[in-house]
């Protein structure tokens, strides 16, 4: 528990240096990045962080990631993959993003 205590407090530091860009609400179990219209969001990082290390990746509202899995665990191997809300198969993921890529 004290490392996971010593990650959030190394996040909250992190992004107080640019607190414009968003909302940190600090719940009981959990971390939440919120735009000033109160919507999980964020690019430098997950939008919310979980005491347990499970980190979910927002996009103005839906589980979005381009450049891996939105809903990660430091504690198992739980990786699901989103884009825009959707989720997709690991293989059919990196298909869609491989030819978004050359379009």
């Amino acid at each position: 528990m004290k490392h996971q205590t010593t990650r959030l407090k190394k996040i909250k530091l992190k992004e107080l240096q640019h607190p414009e860009k968003y909302n940190v609400v600090f719940h009981k179990n959990c971390v939440h990045y919120l735009t000033s219209k109160n919507i999980l969001s964020r690019l430098s990082g997950p939008s919310v962080i979980y005491n347990d290390g499970t980190e979910c990746w927002y996009f103005k509202g839906k589980l979005h990631r381009v450049n891996g899995p939105a809903i990660t665990s430091v504690f198992s191997d739980l990786k699901m993959f989103y884009l825009n809300g959707i989720e997709y198969p690991e293989k059919k993921y990196w298909s869609i993003l491989r030819f978004n890529a050359y379009s």
